[in-house]
């Protein structure tokens, strides 16, 4: 073999290499590697802090082992949880019983250190803040569930 020939057979399989590494990482679960996912959740949270985030109302909603917890409307003042109203009949509830959206950070967080294959997240584009968070193993029940929606800051 020459030795143009054996350089167009290496440039070959390096294109192919590449092409297969290209390939792998569309498969992923998480193509981009856990510092991509990390970066992801500080620069949300950076959204969240630049907006203001200390006084706000949100809608937020939970399923745990595929029971839907329901949703609520939830009042959070210099980060704490003020308000917990059922959406549907209006009936109050502990405030301990729902948590700030700087909860939610935190849990992405602590599972992105636990198990992230078992993670996703979905960002607001505009605020930062998660929108939608499963975790944990699929099974026959289903997965955990937090949302928040309708977030509206107070100021």
């Amino acid at each position: 073999m020459s030795h143009s020939s054996y350089q167009r057979v290496l440039g070959r399989l390096g294109r192919a290499l590449g092409l297969l590494a290209i390939l792998a990482a569309c498969g992923s679960d998480d193509p981009l590697g856990e510092n991509f996912r990390s970066r992801e959740v500080r620069t949300a949270e950076v959204r969240w802090r630049a907006a203001g985030s200390s006084h706000y109302a949100f809608k937020a909603s939970a399923a745990c082992c595929g029971a839907g917890i329901g949703t609520t409307d939830v009042v959070v003042q210099a980060g704490r949880v003020i308000s917990v109203r059922v959406r549907s009949n209006g009936r109050d509830l502990p405030t301990t019983s729902a948590q700030p959206i700087d909860s939610m950070f935190a849990l992405v967080r602590r599972e992105l250190s636990r198990d992230p294959t078992n993670l996703q997240v979905t960002y607001d584009a505009t605020l930062g803040y998660p929108r939608t968070i499963y975790w944990g193993p699929p099974s026959f029940e289903g997965r955990n569930y937090l949302g928040a929606d309708s977030v509206v800051i107070l100021r």
